[in-house]
């Protein structure tokens, strides 16, 4: 996960994780755009900062 993308080594242990329990992550950056796993994500907002 951590080595194909542009995450926190955090962030990406968390996506593991939502992908293994089926789980919905929640996330602002654009980082999570293209993960090599299948996740649904929701944004905590649309803008950058």
């Amino acid at each position: 996960m951590k080595a194909t993308g542009r995450i926190a080594p955090g962030d990406a242990h968390a996506v593991a994780l939502a992908a293994n329990r089926d789980a919905t992550r929640v996330v602002a950056a654009a980082d999570f755009d293209q993960l090599p796993v299948d996740v649904e994500l929701s944004r905590s907002r649309d803008e950058s900062v």
